[in-house]
């Protein structure tokens, strides 16, 4: 993208990674090979927003975004082929099929939402400030976790959750250098 990254923003991004790593303490399940698809998850979320913005720069956002709902959606219908259907359907009328498919349902809206914030930011902003933001995430599933499921954070958690806030301000923080250049 050749798009500079400042000592500042590696400093943000360093930290706020230490931060996600202090929040989700991943132990020794971190060296199983199911730990791989977190890997390729946020590789992928990676190279998505450095190819997102590349295309937002010839390509508005909102179009974008209809485009990756289509594909999104055209690729999903894959793994349906491997799927036992009759212990699918079972599993899914033994439990609240409404409750689920209202959850999904929300879920499916908030994936929408953000992707279209997200490639808006990215269209707008360079990738080094964009990408520690996701780093919140974690401190959000543990703000949700707290609410609705209980789940007490532990003082390295909140440590973490700092860490993450900490660096993330300071990769978006805007810099004074361009400022005082672009004046």
């Amino acid at each position: 993208m050749k798009e500079r990254i400042t000592h500042r923003i590696w400093f943000g991004i360093i930290v706020s990674f230490v931060g996600v790593i202090l929040v989700l303490q991943p132990g020794s399940g971190l060296f199983k090979y199911q730990a791989l698809w977190a890997l390729v998850s946020g590789v992928s979320m990676a190279a998505s927003q450095a190819f997102n913005r590349k295309v937002a720069q010839q390509v508005p956002s909102k179009t974008i975004v209809v485009y990756l709902v289509l594909l999104s959606i055209v690729i999903s219908f894959v793994p349906l082929f491997f799927i036992n259907w009759e212990a699918t359907l079972s599993a899914w009328l033994h439990h609240q099929p409404l409750l689920w498919l209202s959850i999904l349902i929300l879920a499916g809206v908030m994936s929408w939402i953000y992707q279209l914030a997200r490639t808006q930011a990215v269209a707008k902003v360079k990738v080094g400030q964009i990408m520690p933001l996701s780093y919140t995430g974690v401190v959000f599933a543990g703000l949700l976790g707290w609410v609705f499921f209980h789940e007490i954070p532990d003082t390295l958690s909140l440590i973490g959750a700092v860490l993450v806030v900490s660096g993330t301000l300071c990769c978006i923080k805007p810099d004074s250098r361009s400022k005082s250049n672009s004046a």
